[in-house]
């Protein structure tokens, strides 16, 4: 799937711009994650 179509999907990033989405895209990674794994516990760094 489409970082760009991922990251607008997402409230929190939907409204970037150009430079704005480029930045965040340029440092995100992609993770999959097996139905109910844990990814993190409240309370950690």
């Amino acid at each position: 799937m489409n970082l760009t179509y991922l990251l607008r999907s997402c409230r929190l990033f939907s409204d970037l711009e150009g430079a704005d989405l480029d930045a965040v895209q340029r440092i995100a990674s992609s993770k999959e994650y097996r139905k109910g794994q844990v990814i993190f516990n409240e309370g950690e760094p």
